[in-house]
């Protein structure tokens, strides 16, 4: 199933999914108003699960638009509140940033 979801409008909290799933959800992230300031950027993000403190990356320097999130396993093993990141860098130099709640059920 696809989601589409703009950069620049996310919603206050994304539903990524329910545990075992994988490959079941995917986000199609319209990121034009991004690569417009920064035509050159490379997009990633980065997801943190509730039981962790770091975040992961799940797509590193995308140069699509829009740039796909696969939900994998890994991301909805754990029920409750994550975190997820996008950021567009150019020349090592992150130009925006957003971060969104995730949410996840068993």
């Amino acid at each position: 199933m696809i989601y589409k979801v703009n950069a620049s409008k996310l919603p206050l909290e994304l539903f990524i999914g329910y545990a075992g799933e994988n490959d079941h959800r995917i986000f199609e992230i319209d990121v034009t108003e991004w690569k417009t300031a920064y035509p050159d950027g490379l997009v990633s993000i980065a997801f943190r699960r509730p039981d962790m403190n770091e975040a992961y990356p799940v797509v590193a320097n995308s140069t699509d638009n829009p740039v796909l999130w696969t939900i994998r396993a890994e991301e909805v093993a754990v029920a409750g509140v994550g975190e997820v990141v996008l950021r567009i860098s150019s020349n090592e130099v992150v130009g925006k940033s957003c971060t969104d709640k995730t949410l996840s059920n068993t």
